[in-house]
């Protein structure tokens, strides 16, 4: 699976983070499996990507077909001034591929991989066609990929992990709650058992990203009271 995540900030602090990926477990529209609609919770600020009229918080998209793949963003700004994309992390794409954002207000194409993109905005509000990330670069191969048994669970208000093959070990695990935000993390190198994470937190949608010694996966999960 190929993951960025992009941040957006904005005057006074204003943060929002989205979640873009390729996975040939995914396809072109909505796996309730992978994708959540966008939760906005931040009346500042909010980032998302665009898929058939819906914003999401995190769209998993089916692999990369095309050296060249475009995803529409869209934002929510309450008020005028100088705003920042940064490509906070990624995963899985191949040495050289270039993660970049177009503004079609400006014709600018700039490589986030490099360095953020600074930009103003004049008229606050929803901005919903100025902006698109670009993907450049070598196609992930999968052909000797297989389909991830790794799978959560929830008892007694924690996170459990079933699935994991002989010698197989958890690296890293973190919990991201339906608006991008990072919850929880923790990392395990060297440890040899897992220990469940206690799930504190208030009830909806969030997705697990586990990193074992052989595999990357995000699983979504639904936290009941």
């Amino acid at each position: 699976m190929e993951r960025a995540w992009i941040d957006l900030t904005g005057p006074n602090n204003a943060f929002n983070q989205t979640l873009i990926a390729f996975s040939q477990d995914a396809s072109i529209g909505y796996d309730a499996q992978f994708d959540a609609e966008k939760q906005k919770g931040n009346d500042r600020i909010a980032l998302y990507s665009t898929l058939n009229n819906m914003d999401m918080g995190i769209q998993a998209l089916d692999e990369r077909s095309s050296t060249l793949e475009r995803v529409a963003l869209g934002l929510d700004a309450a008020v005028n001034g100088t705003y920042q994309f940064t490509l906070a992390n990624s995963e899985g794409f191949p040495v050289g591929t270039a993660i970049s954002i177009k503004d079609f207000a400006t014709g600018i194409l700039h490589n986030l991989s490099n360095a953020p993109y600074n930009f103003s905005i004049n008229q606050s509000g929803a901005i919903r066609n100025r902006f698109e990330v670009q993907f450049n670069g070598q196609i992930s191969s999968s052909s000797n990929t297989t389909i991830s048994p790794l799978y959560v669970f929830i008892t007694n208000q924690r996170l459990q992990i079933g699935g994991l093959e002989e010698h197989e070990k958890i690296k890293q695990i973190e919990i991201v709650d339906i608006t991008g935000k990072v919850v929880y993390s923790r990392r395990m190198e060297g440890e040899s058992t897992y220990h469940p994470v206690e799930l504190n937190y208030s009830q909806g949608v969030y997705f697990a990203r586990i990193a074992t010694n052989r595999q990357q996966i995000i699983r979504k999960f639904l936290l009941n009271q």
